[in-house]
């Protein structure tokens, strides 16, 4: 059985390159944490081509995306026995289901359960009418990753639409577990398996550094995403007006 990293090893590192932002305490494996685990890699070998977009061409190219939702909902409408409404809060919706579906990384059956299922129709509808827009949210695509317009760091977008959706999703998955707290348990098996489980304050202190906001399963553009999420999912519960765009955009 591996030794059990001490919380303290977390405390303070999480700030490093982000803010005011800092990581408290280190919680247990869950199945998400093994579902990071399996596509980190692949997420982070299909993103290494990937140039970051600017915000107004991120915003631009969600509102041609909103606004085909509007029109496969107002489609869905036209059935009695449908149930949609073409309100911000539901196209938000089916559009993070789209990026989670474009991702590849995000649309299995754990990702199901902590941000719901993916209306394959709204995507086959979307890539009738633009496959330059399903292009764009793939993991190689333009929006894949969006520069940070204060810093000009990179945020994993694709990351970010998908922490966004599990937070205002309804689900039995915690909200933390979809972003920070998700990558934070993934970071920890990362430190465990790269000191040989030591227990060594020093050693593990060390490499927690590293792996917090380095070239990790934790990097500094996930941390960022996870930020941003956290922030545009406060924003669109404030006010259910805001399309994905407009929370961007602000």
């Amino acid at each position: 059985m591996a030794n059990k990293t001490p919380s303290a090893v977390i405390q303070g590192v999480g700030n490093k390159d982000s803010g005011n932002f800092e990581i408290k305490t280190a919680t247990s494996t869950s199945t998400k944490t093994t579902h990071h685990v399996q596509t980190v890699t692949v997420q982070a070998i299909a993103n290494k081509k990937s140039d970051a977009t600017d915000v107004k061409t991120l915003v631009k190219r969600l509102e041609d995306l909103e606004k085909l939702t509007d029109s496969y909902l107002r489609e869905l409408q036209k059935n009695p026995r449908t149930n949609v409404s073409r309100k911000p809060v539901e196209i938000n919706d089916y559009n993070l289901e789209f990026i989670r579906y474009n991702s590849k990384v995000y649309a299995g059956f754990k990702w199901a359960i902590t941000a719901g299922t993916i209306d394959e129709r709204h995507v086959q509808y979307v890539e009738s009418k633009s496959k330059s827009l399903s292009k764009f949210f793939e993991p190689n695509g333009e929006g894949a990753f969006l520069k940070d317009p204060v810093t000009g760091n990179k945020i994993d977008f694709l990351h970010m639409a998908a922490t966004l959706d599990g937070i205002l999703s309804v689900s039995p998955i915690p909200d933390d577990l979809s972003g920070w707290a998700g990558d934070l348990q993934t970071a920890v098996i990362d430190l465990q398996r790269n000191t040989n489980d030591s227990n060594d304050l020093k050693i593990l202190q060390k490499e927690a550094k590293k792996i917090i906001g380095g070239n990790s399963s934790f990097s500094t553009s996930d941390l960022l995403a996870d930020i941003d999420a956290v922030n545009i999912a406060n924003m669109i519960r404030e006010n259910s007006k805001l399309h994905l765009s407009d929370a961007i955009e602000k």
